[in-house]
């Protein structure tokens, strides 16, 4: 159901409310005006009639305006209602939407991180593989005069040899 039908809804339904309270309250006016046109004439006015028959009136015209103005607030009340529901479930549909979006965005920028660091740790490997194919051929002494050249230290075994100097290769080129 639509905004526009609940409002022409809500809106017929309050005009019919209005509509017979004004009628009610029109039928007490002609009751009540009817009886005083015909009363207090004749040879006998009594003053007791007419004090009794004003504040009798003035006590029907109170309980229709009462019950006219509540008819009324009522409708209003059912207006504002269908509103209130309206602008509810708007408004928990656009915290859905946005805590979907939010969870959307989350999962991309993870997504994109983990991307990013395998694509870093495959870089960082193929530079290690790269730097490591430079001494793989190389013998024990020309590995500690590679070392050397580096002002590195040149104990240890081969693999230690080569580690070092890999890790200097690597050193130097991401500097």
């Amino acid at each position: 159901m639509t905004i526009t039908t609940m409002y022409a809804q809500a809106a017929s339904k309050a005009q019919d409310i209005v509509v017979g309270a004004t009628n009610a309250w029109a039928r007490t006016l002609a009751k009540v005006f009817g009886q005083a046109s015909t009363e207090g004439r004749g040879p006998y006015f009594d003053p007791d009639i007419r004090v009794d028959w004003y504040f009798d009136t003035a006590v029907e015209l109170l309980e229709e305006q009462r019950t006219y103005v509540k008819r009324v607030a009522g409708s209003m009340s059912s207006i504002s209602g269908a509103y209130r529901d309206r602008v509810m479930s708007m408004s928990s549909t656009l915290r859905n939407q946005a805590s979907a979006a939010s969870d959307i965005m989350r999962e991309r920028s993870e997504q994109a991180e983990r991307v990013a660091r395998e694509r870093a740790n495959a870089a960082e490997l193929e530079a290690r593989a790269a730097a490591a194919e430079k001494f793989v051929d190389l013998t024990r002494p020309e590995l500690q005069d590679e070392l050397e050249k580096r002002n590195l230290p040149r104990k240890g075994t081969v693999e230690e040899l080569r580690g070092q100097l890999i890790e200097a290769e690597l050193h130097e080129s991401s500097s």
